[in-house]
């Protein structure tokens, strides 16, 4: 509806969200080892994410040697049930060397005492939310501060509506936005980035880097990437 809306007016999303406060949306890709990590610098990239369980903290200490302390590094969990309170805590003090930009879901989302816990014992960022489905899944994390990153799910959070709400609760405690949007999409990558321009509070963006072909038959207007920045289009609607 909002791109609906922007190319009946012929502006883009972001003048409707209020106006853009940046040209370019910093963007992360995706390494598991550290070739695709220096892969990933070599192409331009200045921010990465790796993940799981299994041999992260080797994996982390390889792409840090690989790539140098200049590139931001985050490690995502993914919340696994089946990880306990405390081992989320001793993997997280084993990573607080590596200076990390968060760590993402450490443990599953459900128990909100478990990311506080967590949150209270690692001395890193902690981020979080990218399973809720609205301004009100999100609402203890924020109020509570127990997280120093949101991340809403542009394709599941409720609505750039919804999220601009979340980026303003946010932003009156000190918290960063940092959505997780590549999994669902080029389209709600785009809404996104609209969103994005509009926000004080704006950290990084999620972003699949060598995505799969059906994102060039879903979409034309593909998201122009200079230096670990999308820019922001000035077409109207979402611009694609």
């Amino acid at each position: 509806l909002w791109d609906l809306k922007g190319k009946a007016l012929g502006v883009p999303v972001w003048n409707l969200l209020g106006g853009k406060i940046r040209d370019r949306v910093r963007i992360y890709a995706h390494a598991g080892t550290a070739d695709r990590a220096t892969a990933l610098v070599n192409q331009g990239y200045t921010a990465l994410k790796t993940g799981g369980i299994d041999d992260i903290l080797q994996s982390v200490e390889s792409i840090r040697n690989a790539v140098g302390m200049e590139i931001d590094l985050m490690v995502d969990l993914h919340g696994p049930p089946w990880l306990t309170t405390r081992d989320a805590i001793a993997m997280g003090k084993q990573l607080e060397s590596y200076g990390l930009l968060f760590y993402e879901d450490p443990v599953a989302p459900e128990n909100l005492e478990a990311i506080a816990r967590v949150a209270d014992a690692v001395d890193i960022p902690i981020a979080a939310g990218e399973r809720h489905a609205n301004l009100y899944g999100v609402k203890e994390l924020i109020e509570r501060e127990i997280i120093d990153v949101v991340q809403p799910d542009t394709g599941r959070a409720g609505g750039l509506s919804q999220m601009k709400k979340m980026a303003a609760m946010a932003e009156a405690h000190y918290i960063t936005m940092a959505p997780h949007d590549g999994s669902l999409g080029p389209v709600a990558e785009m809404a996104a980035v609209h969103l994005m321009a509009t926000l004080p509070n704006f950290l990084i963006l999620e972003h699949l880097a060598d995505d799969v072909p059906q994102r060039y038959e879903v979409m034309s207007g593909q998201p122009e990437i200079v230096d670990s920045h999308i820019v922001v289009p000035d077409t109207p609607g979402l611009g694609i």
